[in-house]
């Protein structure tokens, strides 16, 4: 293995098949704000908290500057992918699209993402690729789905405020123009 100081998917199935033992979903980073980005000058000082690149169930589809979330948020999506990775250690992993900018602010091209709130999020696959799709697609997942979309909602961090999605046969989700290819979380 490379030594970059990330517990990637490789890192984590050496460790699993050294210890035989899976982490417990409660197994996360601390959290807190990246040195001097305590506080921000903007409505939202406390959209500072960087979701990491990689980490257990879960990687990243966009830049480091599009990863910003409140503690609350972060806190939910490294515990709603722990407990995905204890369901299926062998992936896939949970896809998080993006957050919101450092403090805050107009994210285009999105009319949300503002506040450190939201997150999108991407469809599962039925070839375990972590790959974009569509819920018309014959590689879509409606089960691993619907798996996602309970565990979010049964998350004990953050209430789902709403799962905007367009699949019919998912349920805990409302349809919104422009979402059939992934799903728009937003937090309390």
């Amino acid at each position: 293995l490379t030594v970059d100081g990330v517990v990637g998917p490789n890192t984590e199935a050496v460790l699993i098949s050294a210890s035989a033992t899976t982490p417990p979903p409660a197994a996360s980073p601390s959290y807190g704000p990246t040195p001097g980005t305590t506080t921000c000058a903007t409505p939202y000082p406390d959209v500072v908290i960087p979701l990491l690149p990689v980490g257990l169930g879960f990687y990243s589809t966009v830049t480091s500057s599009r990863r910003f979330g409140t503690h609350q948020t972060i806190k939910a999506w490294f515990t709603i992918a722990a407990n995905w990775f204890v369901a299926h250690p062998a992936g896939p992993r949970i896809g998080i699209g993006d957050l919101s900018f450092r403090c805050g602010g107009t994210m285009p091209p999105h009319v949300s993402h503002d506040k450190g709130k939201d997150a999108d999020i991407r469809l599962m696959r039925n070839d375990g690729k972590e790959q974009g799709t569509e819920y018309t697609s014959s590689t879509y997942s409606q089960s691993l789905t619907q798996e996602l979309v309970n565990l979010i909602r049964a998350n004990p961090i953050a209430r789902v405020q709403y799962i905007f999605f367009n699949d019919p046969g998912v349920t805990g989700v409302k349809y919104w123009k422009g979402h059939h290819n992934h799903l728009h979380v937003r937090f309390y």
